[in-house]
């Protein structure tokens, strides 16, 4: 399987298709049994859900007008609960109309979702994806190196890359007690694993820079406080592997995917916050 790799802006071209994007979808299809071409994903990440969504057609006709004779609605299949999504006009760049539907709520982890565009007449296009889940994480002894500290994690049961893969180090002035949340950009990190999916992390780098930018009131504020550190980052659906199909599709065409948007959290043991400087001060949830 050809693993996905998250690309945010042409995911946005394909889904939103908003003022500053260009019109991309091609709704002349001579196929009696394909209705609608959707363009989406669902998102962990956003309190809205957004799916651009055209009436496909044999025929050359104006562009839609205010009213698509269209209702969508989403189910989560593990519960049954259905949400209904409304609609909305977009003004696209080459001057013409898109229908922009949207839904308040947050895709649930591991939840696999029906998106069914039904017309008047019964006719109906569907798509089906099922959102990552929040892989279990693996935090390995520390190396120590040529005196560099490292630290191997791996993401449990992830076969494909992560994404947008950024660390924050919650560090406190011993004076003030002020707490400063300090993030480090990895990107696109780690490698293939047995596992899963894993990931070095450079303690002893990190730590160089979180010293340059920690913020003291003085002098003087040289202890700083270890609270602890988690890891954020994106994971995609297989659907985004392959974006210019639509296996996942029922009568229609298009792209239906989705994205997780998570975090984990691991401890460090004492001895390795003493030996990068800080004064362990972690909770245990």
């Amino acid at each position: 399987m050809r693993c996905p790799r998250l690309i945010v802006p042409f995911a946005l071209a394909l889904a939103v298709l908003a003022a500053a994007c260009e019109n991309e979808i091609a709704p002349l299809r001579d196929d009696p049994s394909t209705f609608f071409a959707v363009h989406g994903f669902l998102d962990t990440g956003a309190d809205t859900q957004f799916v651009r969504v055209d009436a496909l057609r044999a025929t050359v006709r104006p562009d839609p007008g205010p009213a698509l004779d269209a209702d969508v609605a989403s189910t989560h299949l593990q519960t049954g609960l259905t949400t209904p999504w409304r609609d909305s006009l977009v003004a696209l760049v080459d001057g013409g109309l898109a229908h922009l539907f949207h839904a308040r709520f947050r895709p649930v982890p591991g939840g696999t979702y029906r998106l069914a565009v039904t017309r008047s007449d019964g006719a109906r296009t569907e798509a089906r994806v099922t959102v990552p889940p929040v892989p279990d994480v693996l935090a390995e002894t520390i190396e120590t190196g040529t005196g560099s500290l490292t630290q191997q994690v791996t993401l449990l049961d992830v076969s494909c890359p992560v994404e947008n893969v950024r660390l924050t180090y919650r560090l406190a002035s011993a004076r003030t007690g002020a707490v400063q949340p300090l993030t480090i950009e990895y990107g696109d990190a780690g490698h293939p694993h047995d596992q899963g999916w894993q990931l070095q992390i450079l303690l002893s780098r990190d730590r160089d820079l979180l010293l340059r930018r920690f913020q003291r009131i003085d002098d003087a504020d040289t202890t700083i406080l270890f609270l602890g550190l988690q890891m954020d980052f994106s994971l995609p659906s297989p659907e985004w592997a392959n974006p210019d199909e639509s296996p996942n599709i029922t009568g229609g065409y298009g792209f239906f995917g989705a994205v997780g948007r998570y975090a984990v959290a691991w401890p460090l043991e004492a001895a390795t916050v003493e030996a990068l400087g800080f004064i362990d001060r972690q909770t245990t949830p």
